[in-house]
């Protein structure tokens, strides 16, 4: 759950300055499942 957390904060980061929170938003809901 923390490495999830750290996970999306780092996607939030990127998604700033990179504009890519959708790939990031892909990974993660691979994960959950």
């Amino acid at each position: 759950m923390k490495m999830q957390i750290a996970l999306y904060q780092g996607c939030s980061t990127a998604a700033m300055i990179h504009h890519h929170f959708f790939i990031c938003f892909f990974l993660l809901q691979v994960r959950s499942q």
